[in-house]
């Protein structure tokens, strides 16, 4: 275990954590941190005419699990693009908001 363990990844959209700091998650991962994933928003209002709702979801599934992110510590919210949390919002969120169950 490294000494930065757990590592928290806050990522606004499903996508953003993979893509901004994918490798130093691996890297994390490799060295046995405890790693924690959580996406704000699925963004699916964001997906070209046609395709599924869930389609974000399934694919931060996929990416996070072949980075080495077990399921149970990938979180996935469904607060819509434009959310912004500060101070006791962001708390109440943490304690207090369901996760969204697709």
């Amino acid at each position: 275990m490294i000494s930065h363990s757990p590592v928290l990844v806050l990522a606004p959209h499903t996508d953003d954590g993979e893509l901004g700091c994918g490798g130093l998650i691996s890297s994390y991962i490799e060295k046995g941190a405890d790693v924690y994933y959580v996406a704000f928003s699925n963004a699916y209002i964001s997906l070209p005419p046609g395709c599924h709702k869930d389609t974000l979801i399934k694919e931060v599934t996929a990416a996070t699990s072949i980075l080495g992110i077990p399921d149970g510590n990938l979180f996935l919210y469904d607060l819509g693009i434009v959310c912004v949390l500060f101070g006791r919002n962001l708390k109440q969120f943490f304690l207090g908001m369901p996760i969204v169950d697709y």
